[in-house]
């Protein structure tokens, strides 16, 4: 897994994630969104197609595991 670099403002990404928390699954760290049922497959699929705020290296690595996941499930 590759090293990411925090953002600068890591301290209100993770206050936003976690005051969310108690109502999801699971938050996306960098933008916040909501995931009312959680699985690898499905975070794949958020970094991938859905959120702008994530490293592009993650979002690569993510739309290459999903395109795995789709492949397996052929």
């Amino acid at each position: 897994m590759p090293k990411l670099n925090l953002p600068k403002d890591h301290k209100k990404r993770t206050r936003r994630a976690l005051k969310r928390l108690p109502k999801y699954a699971a938050v996306c760290f960098w933008c916040g969104h909501g995931y009312a049922e959680y699985s690898q497959e499905i975070e794949d699929e958020h970094f991938a197609h859905h959120c702008p705020d994530a490293p592009r290296e993650l979002q690569e690595i993510a739309r290459k595991q999903s395109a795995n996941t789709e492949t397996d499930k052929q």
